[in-house]
């Protein structure tokens, strides 16, 4: 037995080791674009190790988690519950051994929610085993190995708790009332109030959820099990069904607690246990009786009688233990304050994560606003602007520049949604037909409608496009072409030569690769600076289609140059840049 080897001192120092470990080891990061499937595994497998609770709360990970990262595919959501409830053993391992062993409740409550998790968690592995798809890993041996070694450290960690709470049960004692006859002398043992017996209802049903969400999640989502659930839905309905599954795990939470130790987490707070009338431990028989009783509708409110349903009928008790600790029930405030403390923070953290995701979201809206100034400023008659309809409506309406003139811009107006089927056959549409735009022009230059507008309108119409603004229809910044609609800009496109596209693509530690794309007319690239292909060197082709990658120092900005000639022997230069976390932007600067 374990217990023979333990003190006081060992597992309060213990404690804070492992406390320690199971915040600080989740920051660990790996790069997954470059590490191998048996670094990720490993590095997995480690954290695993140091990590002595696990906890969860269904679909609510945005809530109480965030991101840890230090560059692109390091990451790590970080846990917050997980977190607190190491600060919560930390703190009982220092009450613990500050008061020489006599304050034990948070040691206690920690590690049977390090037991609970660490059972459920063997039990739930051996049904992913059980329930797994026969289909081909890469890893091989390398996964079982590393399957039985996460089997090894879930039995240690929950055989490890089971004899720290027995060493600490064994300095237990109960709390009795003497009363002297004349005869004699009756000791009886003190049985827990109701208030007591209500705050364990609550708490443990809170810890149930912690602790079994994962579970609970895996069992509805398995394929294997989907259809013994969706059998349960349709013959029961979905919310009958939720208890059914519901109360399995309430069962399972009870039995195993109560069968095993005789206490729950919540009891631990309160320093009361399940006994006989002698005070004895009860029977396993007793105990499933116990369990299965919890399971009457509003059982729960029988707390409120002198006997609660589930006590009486299983000849059980719960019966409180010689306080040794800190008195008063202020104390046992510290796990529910530390919890809405914890939820307050992830709450700050969210809100902090939702502030800076509305600044890169302004930052992008600035961004874009700039590339529409750009392109603006340099509108040529090759040009194409793409409109996007205020009203939702489904439209594809193209203006193409024609003549530009101190007092307005004349466009024509192209409809991409135009039948051309008579004239050019069925399949004559934008997906299907290449450099679509410019066989359409061709069509209409001679025929279709035109309308002058001027720069300040089409600076009018960038503004609400960049920040997606456009809420009130009549708004007078938007576009309009004498047909009833209101339009802004959703696009300025170059045709009639070369279009450069990019893909801010792959990265490590050293290095990081840009993909050019070229879907516009066919050209050559002939000069790169600040920069350097991947492979070869300048000058190389860029058919429609073809791409380029230009690899550059790995660093968060970056900016370099590249230089192309089209099959007319027309030389033009663009600027490739990219700040921080927005999206990399190419700029034609010649």
């Amino acid at each position: 037995m374990l217990q023979k080897y333990l003190s006081q001192e060992k597992i309060a120092w213990f404690s804070i080791v492992i406390a320690i470990l199971g915040i600080f080891i989740p920051m660990l990061t790996i790069d997954y674009n470059t590490a191998s499937k048996e670094m990720v595994y490993t590095i997995g497998f480690i954290k695993y190790i140091f990590q002595s609770i696990h906890l969860t709360i269904f679909d609510l990970e945005d809530f109480y988690t965030f991101k840890l990262g230090t560059g692109d595919g390091m990451y790590m959501h970080y846990n917050l519950l997980n977190a607190f409830f190491y600060v919560l053993l930390i703190l009982g391992a220092v009450f613990y051994l500050r008061s020489k062993a006599k304050e034990t409740r948070l040691l206690r409550f920690v590690y049977s929610v390090i037991f609970i998790t660490k059972v459920s968690s063997f039990i739930l592995g051996l049904f992913s085993i059980v329930l797994m798809e026969n289909t081909t890993n890469s890893l091989g041996v390398f996964l079982y190995v590393l399957w039985f070694m996460d089997y090894v450290v879930m039995a240690f960690y929950a055989y490890l708790a089971f004899s720290i709470l027995k060493y600490i049960e064994m300095g237990k004692t109960f709390e009795t009332i003497e009363r002297t006859y004349e005869t004699h002398t009756s000791v009886t043992l003190v049985e827990a109030g109701r208030w007591r017996r209500f705050f364990h209802l609550i708490m443990d049903d809170f810890i149930m959820i912690l602790v079994f969400s994962a579970s609970f999640e895996f069992f509805i989502r398995t394929e294997k099990l989907q259809t013994f659930v969706s059998a349960l839905q349709n013959g029961l309905g979905d919310r009958v069904a939720f208890i059914i599954i519901f109360a399995f795990f309430r069962v399972f939470y009870y039995a195993i607690f109560e069968s095993v130790l005789g206490v729950t987490s919540a009891k631990m707070l309160t320093e009361t246990r399940v006994t006989d009338e002698e005070g004895n431990k009860p029977p396993v028989s007793s105990i499933l009786k116990r369990t299965f009783l919890r399971l009457v509708p509003f059982e729960a409110l029988t707390f409120f009688t002198p006997s609660g349903l589930h006590d009486k009928w299983s000849e059980t008790y719960v019966i409180k233990e010689q306080r040794t600790g800190v008195s008063g029930a202020w104390y046992l405030l510290i796990v529910p304050v530390t919890i809405v403390v914890g939820l307050l923070i992830a709450f700050g953290i969210y809100k902090y994560e939702s502030l800076q995701a509305e600044k890169k979201e302004q930052a992008i809206i600035q961004q874009n606003k700039e590339v529409f100034a750009h392109k603006l400023k340099n509108l040529s008659t090759n040009d194409f602007i793409k409109l996007e309809s205020l009203d939702y409506a489904n439209s594809d309406i193209y203006l193409k520049t024609e003549e530009i003139k101190p007092d307005g811009i004349v466009f024509l107006i192209l409809d991409a949604q135009k039948d051309y089927s008579e004239a050019k056959g069925p399949n004559f549409n934008e997906y299907s037909v290449p450099d679509f735009l410019e066989k359409i022009y061709a069509i209409e230059k001679e025929s279709a409608k035109k309308v002058t507008i001027s720069k300040g309108q089409l600076e009018k119409a960038i503004e609400l496009n960049a920040g997606y603004s456009y809420s009130n229809q009549d708004t007078e910044n938007a576009l309009n072409i004498g047909d009833g609609k209101k339009y802004s800009i959703k696009s300025i496109e170059t045709y009639f030569m070369p279009r450069l596209t990019l893909i801010d693509n792959y990265s490590n530690d050293k290095i990081k690769n840009v993909i050019v794309t070229n879907e516009g007319w066919k050209a050559e690239l002939i000069k790169i600076s600040n920069a350097q292909l991947y492979s070869g060197q300048p000058p190389i082709p860029l058919y429609k289609q073809s791409q380029a990658v230009i690899t550059i120092p790995q660093a968060e900005n970056y900016k370099f140059q590249i230089t192309i000639k089209d099959t007319l022997g027309r030389i033009f230069s663009y600027e490739i840049s990219k700040e921080k976390e927005l999206e990399a932007v190419i700029k034609r600067t010649k």
